[in-house]
C-alpha cells in the first residue's frame, strides 16, 4: 500500500544478515535476562518471603506500562535510532534486575516494575523489528525473520542457565548478574549495529493532499491488524502461565505434561526456519492465515487431550503457531504500510497487545478457578476464532494493487 524506500542506502547483503543475527543475540538476552527467569526464580523467591502472587503483579504491571509507553518508543525510533533506544531501555531492564534482588521491599518492587516496565516497552521484539526496518528499509521481512529466528532459542538457554545460577549463587545474585549482562554487555553491544537509513516522514504524511477514502481504509487495517494481534496475545500469554497445568489435569503425569510443553519451543524454532527459507515464496497474508488457524486447532486438540500423543500434537501446533505469529506481526504491517512510519505503526499495535498480555495472568487464574479448565480453554478458543476472522476479514477486503 505505501511505497517503499527504494533509493534509500542499503548494507550489503553479508553486513545485513550480520546486523539481524546480532540483533537476535541480543534479543536473546533481552528475553532470557528481563522474562524468562520469572517462571524459574518465582519458586525460591516465595521460600525467601517474596509473595508470588505480588511477583505476578509486577510482571503483569510491567506489561502494562510496556503498552503505555510502545506508542512513544516508536515515534522515538522513527524520529532518532532505534539502537539508542534499545540501549537505554536495556539500561532499564538491567537495573530492573539489579532492583528485583531486593525485592523483599515492596517499595523496590515497585520502582522495578517501572524499570521492567520501560525495558519491555523498549526493549522487546517490536522495538527491534522496527530498529531492523530503519536498518534497511527494503528487506525488513527478512531481518524480522532472521531476529525471531535467533531469539526463539532464549528459553533453551536461560531457563537451564538461570536453574543453575540459582543453584550455585542463589536467586539474588542471578538477579545481579543478568543485571552486569544487561548493563555491561548488551547496552552497549546495541551501538555496536550498523547506522539507520536518514528518518523519513511519518506514514502517509509525506503527501499533503487530504484523502478520506484512504485514511478510512488505513484505520480500517489498523483496527483489524490490533484486533487480531491482541487476541492472539491474550491467547498466547495465558497458555504460557497455564499451559502445564491444564495438560496435568488432562490426566498426563507430570513428566509427560512437561515433555509435551517442551515441544512448544522446538515447535517455534521449526516453524521460524520454514518460513525464512520459504518466504520469497509465500505471501506475508497467506503465512498470518497459516499461524492463526493452527492456534484454535491446537485449542481443540487441547479441549480432546486425554493422551500423550493428542498432547504432543496440541504443543506442535501451537508451537508452529506462535512461531509464525511473532514474525506476522513484524512482517505483515509492513508489507501493508511499507517502511515509512513503521516505528510509530508498531508502537500503536505493541500497545494493546502488551495491555492484554498484563491481563493475562489474573484473568486465566480467575476463568479457570471459577469456570473449570474446559471452559476456560472454551473461551480461549473462542478468542483464537476472532483473532482468525479478523485477519479473514482484512485479506478479504484488501485491495488487490
Amino acid at each position: 500500500m505505501a511505497p517503499s524506500l527504494e533509493a534509500a542506502p542499503t548494507l550489503g547483503r553479508r553486513s545485513f544478515v550480520a546486523a539481524a543475527i546480532f540483533l537476535g543475540c541480543l534479543q536473546t538476552i533481552a528475553y532470557g535476562t528481563l522474562y524468562y527467569p520469572f517462571a524459574v526464580l518465582k519458586q525460591p523467591m516465595a521460600s525467601s518471603g517474596v509473595d508470588s502472587r505480588l511477583l505476578l503483579a509486577a510482571v503483569s504491571g510491567a506489561f502494562l506500562i510496556g503498552g503505555l509507553l510502545a506508542p512513544y518508543v516508536g515515534r522515538f525510533i522513527d524520529k532518532g535510532d532505534g539502537r539508542k533506544v534499545m540501549a537505554l531501555g536495556t539500561v532499564a531492564g538491567g537495573l530492573a534486575c539489579a532492583v528485583m534482588g531486593f525485592t523483599e521491599n515492596l517499595a523496590l518492587l515497585f520502582v522495578a516494575v517501572l524499570l521492567l516496565g520501560m525495558a519491555f516497552g523498549s526493549s522487546l521484539y517490536d522495538a527491534a523489528f522496527s530498529t531492523i526496518v530503519r536498518i534497511v528499509p527494503c528487506d525488513g521481512r527478512t531481518g524480522i525473520t532472521l531476529i525471531t529466528l535467533v531469539a526463539g532459542f532464549a528459553s533453551t538457554v536461560f531457563w537451564p542457565l538461570t536453574h543453575f545460577l540459582e543453584s550455585i549463587v542463589g536467586w539474588q545474585a542471578t538477579w545481579y548478574i543478568y543485571a552486569a549482562l544487561n548493563i555491561a554487555v548488551a547496552a552497549p553491544a546495541y551501538l555496536l549495529l550498523p547506522a539507520p537509513v536518514p528518518s523519513v516522514p511519518p506514514l502517509h504524511q509525506a503527501d499533503r493532499s487530504p484523502d478520506r477514502k484512504r485514511d478510512l481504509r488505513h484505520r480500517q487495517i489498523f483496527v483489524l491488524l490490533a484486533v487480531a494481534f491482541s487476541a492472539n496475545s491474550l491467547v498466547a500469554a495465558t497458555l504460557s502461565i497455564q499451559v502445564i497445568d491444564l495438560l496435568k489435569r488432562t490426566g498426563l503425569e507430570a513428566t509427560n505434561a512437561v515433555s509435551a510443553a517442551s515441544l512448544i519451543g522446538a515447535a517455534q524454532v521449526v516453524g521460524r526456519l520454514s518460513e525464512f527459507l520459504l518466504r520469497k515464496n509465500i505471501e506475508d497474508s497467506a503465512t498470518a492465515m497459516f499461524a492463526l488457524t493452527c492456534l484454535p486447532l491446537a485449542l481443540v486438540l487441547l479441549l480432546l487431550t486425554d493422551s500423550y500423543i493428542l498432547a504432543t500434537a496440541f504443543a506442535v501446533l501451537y508451537g508452529v503457531s506462535n512461531g509464525l505469529v511473532t514474525i506476522v506481526k513484524g512482517a505483515l504491517p509492513l508489507s501493508l504500510f511499507g517502511p515509512d512510519g513503521y516505528g510509530s505503526l508498531m508502537g500503536r499495535l505493541a500497545s494493546p497487545q502488551l495491555v492484554a498480555e498484563s491481563l493475562a495472568p489474573f484473568v486465566s487464574a480467575v476463568a479457570i478457578v471459577s469456570l473449570g479448565d474446559r471452559m476456560s480453554i472454551g473461551i480461549l478458543l473462542a478468542l483464537a476464532c476472532l483473532s482468525l476472522l479478523a485477519m479473514i476479514t482484512l485479506i478479504a477486503s484488501r485491495p488487490r494493487s
